[in-house]
């Protein structure tokens, strides 16, 4: 989102009269040059710094002005990235970035009136910490109002990317639903902001567990990101996703065919260690249920290239033997990412511990 305001920034800075020559502030020209370059480098600390400088000489050249409004928002924008902070320091920064927000709108509403386009990105940054401030009420009163502004527009894109907005920061499902209608008649297939609400609907359906319209979903998520010449994060959290589901309908054969299809993937990390996909639960044994009797077995196994455990083994056992025989066939249904070397799948050792626990 933030795309809108530096676009609008470059234009004001290029061809507003207050940029004209003799109007230049040495100082400012080179803070702001400096935190152009800091982009550029894609420097968190150094974006940061310059923003910052930026910003407060900035204040002081222009006053209340659209300009101000433009620097307060990439400096709020800046300090998003801030890290390794204290928790106090993490409410100052916070603090900060809501006041310069808000500076921001009121300089926006005040020059350019209550339904332009510059609203849309502090109203966003507004959102989001109030979020982070587990005030929801206030997030979403900023949200739609920027999609009352998307629509004031005619941009269904950006309405939908709104909506994709107000399901990520909110989690509420209707959301994702009307930027899923938007996006498949106004992009096609193959995009990715397409692709992205089709994955979360896709998520959507199987939480309200209907796996025929979740599995469709995940197909066509799949089938768009297979082409690129990357395995999409989207592309492993679709096939996993598609193992359970499998699973689930007693679908082995397809969920094992996403398995294999996890194994041939280029991950991002070339030292990607196995990841339980699909997990069953072991069967309490019936007579030490009933005798409120607890353990737990311990099991070494090997995952293979596939994903599929193999070689179950019995390490120690807690509590009787009878906790054997359904550890080791539950074990035997799970699916896994497997563990990856110098970017290739390899078979590899594992270990879990299965514990049984009668709830009091």
């Amino acid at each position: 989102m933030h795309k809108y305001i530096l676009i609008i920034a470059s234009y004001i800075f290029a061809h507003q009269p207050l940029m004209a020559q003799e109007h230049h502030d040495k100082n400012f020209n080179d803070a702001y040059a400096a935190y152009q370059k800091a982009i550029t480098a894609e420097d968190p600390r150094l974006i940061i710094n310059t923003a910052k400088q930026a910003f407060n000489l900035g204040e002081i050249k222009f006053g209340e002005s659209i300009n101000t409004a433009n620097l307060a928002v990439n400096y709020a924008n800046a300090l998003a990235e801030q890290t390794y902070v204290s928790h106090e320091q993490q409410q100052q920064v916070s603090d900060l970035r809501l006041a310069l927000y808000q500076q921001a709108l009121t300089l926006f509403e005040q020059y350019n009136g209550q339904q332009h386009l510059s609203l849309i990105d502090p109203l966003i940054g507004l959102a989001t910490i109030e979020t982070k401030q587990i005030n929801a009420k206030k997030a979403k009163k900023h949200l739609l109002r920027a999609v009352d502004i998307a629509q004031h527009h005619n941009q269904p894109q950006l309405e939908a990317d709104l909506y994709l907005e107000i399901f990520e920061q909110l989690k509420q499902p209707k959301y994702i639903s009307k930027a899923y209608a938007i996006h498949q008649t106004s992009l096609p297939e193959n995009s990715l902001a397409r692709l992205k609400s089709t994955f979360y609907m896709a998520k959507y359906e199987q939480a309200k567990n209907n796996p025929k319209q979740a599995i469709t979903l995940y197909n066509q998520v799949i089938e768009q990101l297979e082409i690129l010449d990357f395995s999409h994060p989207y592309l492993l959290a679709g096939h996993a996703a598609l193992v359970k589901l499998y699973q689930d309908e007693d679908q082995s054969e397809q969920a094992t065919a996403h398995c294999i299809a996890i194994g041939k993937m280029s991950p991002w990390d070339d030292e990607q260690e196995q990841t339980a996909l699909y997990r069953v639960p072991p069967k309490y044994p019936l007579a030490y249920a009933k005798r409120s009797k607890e353990g737990s077995v311990q099991l070494s196994f090997t995952v293979t290239e596939q994903g599929f455990v193999k070689d179950p083994k019995v390490i120690s056992v807690k509590g009787g033997d009878s906790f054997i025989k359904p550890s080791l066939a539950a074990l035997k249904n799970w699916r896994y990412a497997p563990k990856f070397e110098n970017g290739k799948a390899v078979a590899a050792q594992s270990t879990v511990q299965l514990d049984y626990r009668i709830n009091k």
